[in-house]
């Protein structure tokens, strides 16, 4: 985005196309573009301030620069990125500050960022990636915004494990406390946090907050939460499915992936997801939802199988899957025969994996690769090619689950599908980084020892160097929300 703007406080006022903003009155409708005006507080008196100009698809613009020596850090932004495609201009009234050094510039690049990534979860499915985007800016804020927004009737959520301040609680307890329905599920049984996890109970029931504990013989691992949203005289359900926690420490530590969602059909499974941990709903048909101890299992088994067959019949087949631990006796089968199919199986895991790699005749097509570095790799991504040659367009779904016995059997376990190109495209780029990981992958040998790999020269590629510098530029936020 071309900004002329110093550093101010600008994703709290209006969103991408002005949506929060003032449309302007005095100027007639101009074909290409939108504009609007926002007050953020450049004057004492309340007045409007700054405004936005989006492009819309084929529009073009022309301009010139000055020619100073001392030209402020938005000219130095602006021309850096004229040679790239540009969607918006944003214009402050008052003058931009020069002789700022790098801090000056290091606030316009991030504004830049910021807005560039105002998304809005009604108009398109939103994939996070943590720790590389911000948990606070997307997660949290999601709770956040929709305990104080009015038009919010109702949050419900899961948590496993969250921190000692957590702001998800805050957030809960303000929510109940304006008089929104509010449930929130605690498991009183995550290994480690049951100390904790009761005194939060206690702290939400307090609030006003209607605290449930899941059902009897099964510990609630899933990661979701729910929103519902009064708009224009109609109900409509907003929601997160992660591979990981609620909790705002380990946000920084572990890598997660979050999808945030309007899909009417997703959000009525999650729906009936609740329904199911608070004992009213025995729904065993899901549509999209792979749901344990119900559907995930069999679903996965039906998955690779697909896979097998497509092989034997010499269509693209290929399956990966991202997790922190493999146990399942009857998934490594399926694995075993769509191995010995010609199925190609990449499988990272992070933890102890119980299949073995490389066996002739057995599992020689499946490659088991483990990524240990600075961050504890956490997600579970699961892919399936599905017959398309593409990596991107076959099948990934993501949730809470590994494949081991306990999750697909013992306990709560909720994953989605991913439906949108583009989150399947930014999925497939980063498990194409972590096939191409020589510097912190270690391969699963034949006897069950790993290897780790090593760089050819200088080409080092280690996992989470790559993805920080992938994301280096991307100051995250999904303001407006809603």
């Amino acid at each position: 985005i071309k900004l002329l703007i110093m550093a101010i406080k600008f994703s709290e006022i209006f969103g991408i196309k002005g949506q929060q903003g003032k449309t302007t009155q005095d100027l007639p409708a101009i074909e290409g573009m939108e504009l609007s005006t926002a007050s953020a507080g450049l004057y004492k008196k309340q007045r409007d301030d700054v405004c936005f100009f989006y492009f819309k698809e084929g529009a073009t613009f022309a301009g010139v620069y000055t020619k100073s020596s001392t030209k402020s850090h938005c000219i130095v932004w602006n021309q850096s990125i004229t040679s790239k495609k540009i969607k918006a201009l944003f214009v402050n009234t008052k003058n931009a500050n020069t002789l700022n050094g790098q801090q000056g510039y290091t606030a316009i690049k991030e504004l830049a960022y910021l807005i560039s990534r105002n998304k809005n979860i009604s108009q398109k499915d939103i994939l996070v990636h943590h720790p590389y985007e911000s948990f606070s800016r997307s997660v949290e804020y999601f709770i956040s915004a929709a305990a104080d927004d009015p038009n919010v009737l109702a949050i419900k959520m899961t948590l496993y494990r969250t921190g000692d301040k957590s702001p998800f609680i805050d957030a809960l307890k303000r929510a109940a406390e304006k008089g929104k329905q509010v449930v929130c599920l605690v498991e009183l049984k995550a290994r480690f946090d049951e100390q904790r996890n009761i005194h939060w109970a206690n702290e939400l029931e307090n609030a006003g907050v209607h605290v449930v504990y899941g059902l009897v013989g099964l510990k609630t691992h899933s990661k979701i939460s729910l929103v519902i949203r009064k708009e224009k005289k109609k109900f409509k359900s907003y929601a997160h499915i992660g591979t990981g926690n609620y909790h705002s420490q380990t946000s920084n530590l572990y890598t997660d992936m979050g999808l945030l969602t309007c899909n009417k059909t997703i959000c009525s499974e999650i729906i009936e997801v609740f329904n199911y941990l608070t004992g009213i709903s025995l729904k065993t048909d899901y549509k999209k939802l792979l749901l344990a101890p119900i559907n995930m299992k069999s679903t996965f088994i039906k998955l690779i199988s697909r896979e097998t067959k497509n092989a034997l019949a010499d269509k693209p087949s290929m399956i990966m899957g991202k997790m922190n631990q493999l146990e399942d006796v009857n998934l490594i089968q399926a694995l075993y025969e769509a191995s010995k199919a010609g199925v190609k199986i990449i499988l990272f895991i992070r933890g102890f994996c119980t299949l073995k790699a490389g066996i002739k005749g057995l599992s020689e097509n499946i490659t088991v690769i483990s990524v240990i570095g600075r961050f504890l790799e956490h997600s579970r991504i699961f892919y399936f090619a599905n017959g398309k040659e593409e990596l991107d367009a076959g099948e990934y779904y993501i949730g809470s689950a590994d494949w081991m016995h306990r999750n697909l059997h013992k306990r709560v376990e909720v994953i989605t599908p991913i439906l949108d190109d583009n989150l399947k495209t930014q999925i497939a780029d980063h498990l194409k980084v972590l096939i191409g990981d020589n510097r912190q992958a270690w391969l699963m040998n034949i006897d069950g020892t790993y290897t780790q790999r090593k760089p050819k020269g200088n080409s080092i590629a280690g996992t989470h160097k790559v993805m920080m510098e992938k994301y280096k530029n991307h100051e995250y936020s999904v303001k407006k929300l809603f």
